[in-house]
């Protein structure tokens, strides 16, 4: 389907004629004049001279957008015969994308050479583009093709890389050799054609990964949005050996996650698989198939992991709003969902994506209250927490630990011991807070990961200043990170804030 839109020449006053042409100052302030006015005018209107016909095929899961223009060129007065035409389009769709521009010009000086200038996007600047030689009856035609790359240009030159994409030109002149603007014309959509292949950033395992939870969801982030709706079990597929493995895939942000229906078994080999058939929201393919191995962990007795899904590439999720004071640095995505507010960032620094209300937090929030529920739940092997809730000065093995009321680690520092079991898994449930006091750290031996710990909050976490603490803190409400303090883990807040002041804030090593 095409969509044509055909503008009409702009009646514009013409300067006085009778100005004489051999005085060069007037000739040169007539030009700056009318280029001042042609800009106000051209960049006012120039968004009616495009017109855009953007259509969604679900099924297909492909996006098709096909932008087509035609107008007349706009005569200076320099020479009141030359007449001139632009057309063009700009075509992108599943199989690829092409752009056209085309200039047909008429009554120009025979045998004369002109140039073709432009103003490219909010540039202030006239940009050479190309020059052209009229032909004996002062005619000439300019014809641009660009298509993706690996197909020909046939049909016309080149496009110049000063004009790609198209729709960034705002205005077309044609000058000549005395620098007077005889025609021009003006386009623009402000829509990209992308040729490029969507690729695989990283992946959780990755490749190669060893001793891998059994209850691991495998993701897979791309390098820039991808269609939704390509992203599902025939594109992303998991197997032991030749056997597929079921399960539920989903998609967030970049991130597309396979979540298996069981957990994996133990020390066995898996294979993950994006196949080509996803694609990015312009209808580009990945270019080859991206293949990747991990190997699970041998059996052990203790607590499974807890299964965080979209919000395990969260360093810093909340559920109102983010704020930052000082040098915060993020290491891993930051988000907030319902709220939107993300303040203190600079100075603060976010190494990953910063999701303010959008479809990916919001993804990351449901999947945080089902890993929440999930560990407020545990009950097999619960060791309770009675009279003494202070864990400082404490030695702990892997297991499940429960407190109906408040945890802190105040007196001493906290160890975590893993006893030579690298997926050891320690999990804290308690019912209302948990408090560190300055300086106080969480310390890690015998193996154990700041991956494998979990600490469920039934109220507000907070983190003492320069303490040092280890693993995904999930709060019901809100988690407060006050100066210095530093976190091998995630701040997951449900439902209010997280706050933090000159923290560093890393997503742990799986």
């Amino acid at each position: 389907m095409k969509t044509h839109a055909t503008t009409k020449n702009i009646v514009m006053t013409k300067l006085n004629e009778n100005a004489s042409k051999t005085q060069s100052g007037e000739d040169s302030h007539r030009r700056k004049l009318w280029m001042s006015g042609m800009k106000r005018i051209l960049i006012g209107f120039f968004l009616a001279v495009g017109v855009m016909f953007l259509r969604h095929d679900a099924s297909a899961g492909t996006r098709i957008l096909n932008v087509v223009f035609r107008l007349d060129m706009v005569n200076s007065g320099v020479d009141t015969n030359a007449s001139g035409k632009i057309s063009g389009n700009l075509i992108r769709n599943a199989s690829g994308s092409n752009q056209q521009l085309k200039l047909t010009l008429a009554k120009l000086d025979p045998n004369t050479a002109y140039h073709l200038s432009a103003f490219i996007g909010d540039g202030a600047d006239l940009i050479h583009v190309a020059d052209f030689m009229t032909d004996a009856k002062g005619a000439a035609t300019v014809n641009y093709v660009q298509k993706c790359p690996g197909n020909s240009n046939r049909g016309g030159q080149p496009l110049p890389t000063a004009l790609d994409p198209i729709s960034h030109i705002h205005q077309l002149d044609i000058v000549n050799a005395n620098g007077d603007v005889v025609l021009t014309g003006a386009i623009g959509a402000d829509i990209q054609a992308d040729c490029d292949a969507p690729t695989v950033s990283f992946t959780v395992p990755a490749d190669g990964a060893h001793n891998v939870a059994i209850d691991q969801a495998i993701t897979a982030t791309f390098n820039e949005p991808m269609d939704a709706g390509t992203i599902n079990r025939t594109a992303f597929t998991l197997k032991k050996g030749t056997r597929s493995v079921s399960g539920i895939v989903t998609f967030a942000g970049a991130t597309a996650i396979f979540t298996p229906a069981h957990a994996l078994e133990s020390n066995t080999v898996y294979t993950a698989t994006i196949t080509t058939r996803a694609k990015d929201v312009d209808g580009n393919g990945l270019a080859s198939k991206v293949v990747w191995s991990f190997t699970t962990a041998a059996a052990t007795t203790g607590q499974a992991g807890v299964v965080l899904g979209a919000s395990g590439g969260f360093a810093v999720l909340a559920g109102s709003t983010v704020t930052s004071t000082g040098n915060t640095t993020v290491n891993g995505d930051l988000g907030v969902s319902p709220g939107t507010a993300v303040t203190g960032f600079g100075p603060g620094i976010v190494n990953g994506a910063i999701h303010a209300g959008d479809t990916a937090a919001a993804q990351a929030q449901l999947d945080l209250t089902v890993a929440y529920n999930d560990a407020a739940g545990r009950t097999v092997g619960a060791v309770t927490i009675v009279g003494n809730l202070n864990l400082g000065g404490r030695t702990l093995a892997p297991g499940l630990y429960k407190s109906d009321t408040s945890l802190e680690i105040s007196s001493g520092d906290l160890t975590l011991d893993a006893q030579g079991d690298a997926n050891a898994v320690f999990i804290f449930q308690m019912g209302s807070t948990l408090t560190t006091t300055v300086g106080r750290q969480v310390i890690l031996m015998g193996g154990a990961k700041a991956a494998n710990i979990f600490w469920q909050v039934g109220s507000s976490a907070t983190l003492g200043t320069t303490s040092v603490f280890k693993g995904t803190i999930m709060a019901l409400a809100s988690i407060t990170l006050t100066t210095g303090a530093t976190l091998d883990g995630r701040a997951l807040a449900r439902n209010a804030a997280v706050t933090m002041d000159s923290n560093t804030v890393t997503i742990p090593a799986p």
